[in-house]
Parts: structure tokens; C-alpha cells; sequence
């Protein structure tokens, strides 16, 4: 039976507030840790969704890919870090890579806990999860719409090629902030973005759906 619209865009606009909120919080903890008083000073270190949601990256955009049947992506409120801010015991160039891997690592998490809560549910019903019911079926079916979400934003903010994600910080921390290929993307970050938009899903659906097919068999779902 297939789902209902308004059901799937409430699934993806509620997925995508859990999922850049955990992803955001995970940037603005490690900050915080490696003394970065700017997180903290912007009220970033919780975990309520209003203060990391960007209207038309966790609402308007997820619910437009919902309703158009295409793939679930969105972003949020960038949290701002400088590794110069971070304490003097702090390596700069390791503390940037932290921070920035914070989130993409805290999506993963979150995605390997669908993954438990599916097996959980399995458990439960003993029933396979095609046939759960009632509340099962409802948190079965969240799930299923959470976990690759997260696998996504983790794949996607990795991706080294573009100032807005979180592995092209990584490879300027690497690299240098001067290096030509650095500053190269910052001249051409409209193009890129736009590349982005209509590469990047082609580019990650292959990890996607290794990654993907790996945490179900890890915890015992295939």
C-alpha cells in the first residue's frame, strides 16, 4: 500500500529536523570542546530543533522532494567555528577535521539506531516488516525514511568539492586554506553548487546503497 502524500512529506520535514539537529549539535559540541566559545555563545549545544532548522533547508526543500517523489535532502543553520579560537594545546589542522567530522559522524550514528529500532520492532512483532501494524508499522516506516536520509547527509557533507560541506573543510584544514585548488572552489562556488544539485545523487548512490544494505545486515535485518 503506498504511502500517503501529506504522510511522506510530514515523514521527511520531522526526518529532516531529527537529522540536522543531531548533525549541527555534533559541530557545535566538539567546538565547544576544543574551546571555541562561539557555539556555546550562540545557544548551539542543545538539542532543540529550533535553534539549528533553516526554514528552507530542513522544511520547504524536504518537503518539496517529498512531494515530488525525488530524494530527501536538506540542511540547517551552519554552526560557526574557527579553529583559531580553539585552546593553544589544540592542534589546529586536528581540531578542524574533529569538528567538521562531528557531523557526518553523528548521522551515521543516528542511522545505525534506525537500524536497531527496525531489528527491535522485528523482535517485537515477530512478524516480518512488510507485515507490522499499528504503532510498529508507524516507527518501521520513519525508520525507513530516517536512516537513508542520514546516510545521506553523512555521504553528501563528505564530499571535499564545495565550501558548504563539511569535507571541504577537511581538505582545506589538510591542504591550506592558500592552496590554489581551494581557492579555485571558493571562485567557482556557484557553478559547483549547481553541479552539486544535479551530480551529486548519481555520484553517492552507489556508496549509499552499499552503506545502506551493510547496517541493515549488520544488525541482522538482511
Amino acid at each position: 500500500m503506498d504511502t500517503p502524500i501529506i504522510v511522506s512529506i510530514v515523514m521527511a520535514v520531522v526526518g529532516m529536523i531529527f537529522s540536522v539537529t543531531v548533525h549541527e549539535w555534533a559541530h557545535a559540541v566538539v567546538a565547544d570542546r576544543l574551546g571555541d566559545p562561539n557555539p556555546r555563545r550562540e545557544e548551539r549545544l542543545t538539542l532543540n530543533p529550533t535553534t539549528h532548522l533553516d526554514v528552507l533547508g530542513t522544511l520547504l526543500w524536504p518537503a518539496l522532494g517529498a512531494s515530488l517523489g525525488s530524494g530527501l535532502f536538506g540542511w540547517g543553520r551552519r554552526v560557526e567555528w574557527d579553529e583559531r579560537r580553539f585552546r593553544r594545546d589544540v592542534n589546529g589542522v586536528k581540531g578542524a577535521v574533529m569538528t567538521a567530522l562531528a557531523g557526518p559522524f553523528a548521522n551515521l550514528v543516528m542511522a545505525v539506531l534506525c537500524a536497531v529500532m527496525m531489528k527491535a520492532a522485528l523482535i517485537i512483532s515477530g512478524q516480518p516488516l512488510q507485515a507490522q501494524t499499528g504503532t510498529l508499522h508507524a516507527i518501521v516506516l520513519f525508520m525507513q525514511v530516517l536512516l537513508p536520509m542520514n546516510l545521506l547527509l553523512c555521504l553528501f557533507n563528505l564530499l571535499p568539492v564545495a565550501p558548504m560541506l563539511d569535507g571541504f573543510t577537511v581538505l582545506a584544514s589538510v591542504v591550506g586554506h592558500d592552496h590554489p585548488v581551494i581557492r579555485a572552489m571558493l571562485a567557482n562556488q556557484l557553478l559547483i553548487f549547481v553541479a552539486i544539485v544535479f551530480f551529486g545523487g548519481r555520484v553517492l548512490v552507489g556508496p549509499l546503497t552499499a552503506l545502506y544494505a551493510g547496517i541493515l545486515a549488520m544488525v541482522g535485518i538482511i
